[in-house]
C-alpha cells in the first residue's frame, strides 16, 4: 500500500510541479512579473488542486475516518509552512547562485518532495488524527 500511495503522490506532485513550472514561466515571460512574485502566485494557485487530489485519490482509503473541513484547514497551515519555506529557499538561492530561475525552482520543489510525502502521510492525511477529527477523542467527551 505504501508504494502505491507513494506512486500516486508522485503523479500528483509531478502534475503540481508542471503547473508551478509552467505558470511561473508564463507569468514571468508573458506578464513580465518579477520571478519571486510569479512563483508565489503559482504556489498559491496549485494548492486547492493538490488538496483535492491528495484527499480523494492518494489517501482515498482514509476518507471515512477524517473530517474534510478540519483536514482542509490543517492542510492550509501545513501548506503555508511548506510554501513559505519553498519561497524563502527560492529567494535565497536566486540571490546566492548565478543560475536560471527555473533551475532554482526545480531544485527547491524537488527538495521538498520527500519531506512533504511523510508530513502528508503521517500528519495531514493520517487516518483519524486530531487535526482531521480524531473519533477516539470525540467519543471520550
Amino acid at each position: 500500500m505504501r508504494f502505491e500511495r507513494f506512486s500516486k503522490y508522485s503523479v500528483v506532485s509531478g502534475i503540481s510541479f508542471g503547473m508551478n513550472f509552467g505558470l511561473t514561466a508564463a507569468l514571468c515571460q508573458l506578464m513580465a512579473l518579477p520571478e519571486e512574485t510569479a512563483f508565489a502566485i503559482a504556489l498559491a494557485s496549485v494548492f486547492t488542486m493538490n488538496f483535492l487530489f491528495m484527499r480523494h485519490w492518494v489517501y482515498d482509503d482514509r476518507l471515512s475516518t477524517t473530517d474534510g473541513i478540519r483536514q482542509f484547514r490543517f492542510c492550509i497551515i501545513v501548506s503555508c509552512f511548506f510554501r513559505m519555506a519553498e519561497w524563502l529557499s527560492f529567494v535565497l538561492l536566486n540571490w546566492l547562485l548565478v543560475l536560471h530561475y527555473l533551475v532554482i525552482l526545480t531544485i527547491v520543489t524537488s527538495g521538498s518532495f520527500t519531506i512533504k510525502f511523510f508530513v502528508y502521510d503521517r500528519l495531514v492525511f493520517a487516518s483519524g488524527n486530531t487535526a482531521a477529527g480524531d473519533k477516539r477523542l470525540e467519543s471520550n467527551t
